[in-house]
């Protein structure tokens, strides 16, 4: 009973790690949170830049916003600034628990492997092998698939930013009205790069990172096919998905499947903070 309770008490080590400590679904939520913020203040920047020579000069002007309204956003701050708390209450717990468990022995999970000295502490290597679980290390070429990923979003990000129009020029469609909105596109594209660019450090750790990059790279495709039949975007326009979209399928496919994979082979349990299992 010893036995099987210690196994999974290093299996859930290896997991945790895997998972960075927090449920998978938390990297989704917050990765969209910072994408939606960040396209919130590039457009605020870009709409009230002539606030910054105006006279300063405070004085409360409510805008005519709902009172529903007012209390939804009321709300969601709320559960935000709770999930914050929640985020780094766990955190903190994960580091103590990490801490306290780094040289704890493992008097009874051992026989399997051996006799061994009383009091004798294991290293985590020994725990991993005498526990039947090995931790899943990445392949050099997804780190490498990643990176590419990472510094090609930067670049295009870059490019649409600072020249919207360049795009359209070059499929011979009418510039934009709002050239804003395309650049916010960019800002997108180029905080995907820098979430490609940290998955590259452990894509197996952090595939929740491949997961949306992978789902916006096959629903962008969705939507130009559907706008080309239908006549809204010229046909050449869809030359930009093969380079952007359709060429990265293949390698973040696998990066998945490999985790999930990797995943499926090590059990899951409470460690401190609540984890969870995100499926594909």
């Amino acid at each position: 009973m010893s036995g099987s309770q210690s196994g999974t008490s290093g299996s859930s080590r290896v997991v945790g790690g895997f998972l960075g400590g927090l449920p998978s679904g938390e990297y989704v939520l917050h990765m969209l949170m910072a994408m939606v913020f960040g396209a919130l203040v590039a457009t605020f920047l870009d709409r009230a830049n002539h606030w910054f020579d105006a006279p300063t000069r405070l004085f409360y002007a409510p805008a005519g916003v709902p009172s529903a309204l007012r209390f939804a956003l009321l709300i969601m701050a709320i559960l935000v600034l709770k999930s914050g708390i929640q985020d780094a209450a766990a955190a903190l717990r994960l580091s103590a628990l990490r801490l306290r468990t780094s040289e704890r022995p493992l008097n009874d999970s051992l026989s399997a492997a051996g006799p061994r000295i009383p009091g004798e502490t294991v290293k985590p290597a020994e725990r991993s092998s005498a526990t039947g679980v090995e931790a899943a290390q990445p392949r050099a070429w997804m780190r490498g698939v990643l990176v590419a990923a990472g510094v090609y979003n930067l670049l295009w990000g870059a490019w649409v930013v600072f020249f919207p129009a360049a795009l359209f020029r070059w499929t011979g469609m009418a510039p934009i009205n709002y050239p804003q909105i395309w650049q916010c596109v960019g800002m997108l594209v180029g905080v995907y790069g820098i979430g490609y660019l940290i998955a590259a450090r452990n894509p197996l750790r952090h595939w929740p990172i491949v997961l949306v990059g992978l789902t916006g790279k096959v629903l962008g495709p969705a939507g130009m096919c559907w706008s080309v039949t239908r006549g809204g975007l010229p046909a050449n326009m869809a030359w930009t998905c093969l380079a952007n979209d359709l060429l990265w399928w293949a390698p973040f496919a696998a990066i998945l499947a490999r985790a999930f994979i990797n995943q499926r082979k090590a059990p899951l349990r409470n460690y401190g903070c609540r984890l969870s299992r995100f499926k594909l």
